[in-house]
């Protein structure tokens, strides 16, 4: 049984612009179907038996992209 799907794409923008949008919560339902609804304090995860609802908690950022060698 396929549980999930991993695809990947190529984005022509900085790192730090792309992280900073990903850890954004309420960007989630942007760039996952997973989330039904999200915004900075919570997340609405879609799964196949019910909605699983999250508490988002900021953290620092101090995370860098790794190198990719190109």
């Amino acid at each position: 049984m396929k549980t999930f799907d991993v695809q990947c794409i190529g984005i022509n923008k900085p790192a730090d612009t792309i992280f900073a949008f990903v850890a954004e919560p309420s960007n989630l339902p942007k760039w996952t179907n997973a989330f039904k609804s999200a915004d900075s304090s919570s997340a609405e995860l879609v799964t196949p038996t019910a909605p699983c609802r999250s508490r988002c908690k900021p953290l620092p950022m101090t995370a860098t992209a790794p190198s990719t060698g190109r």
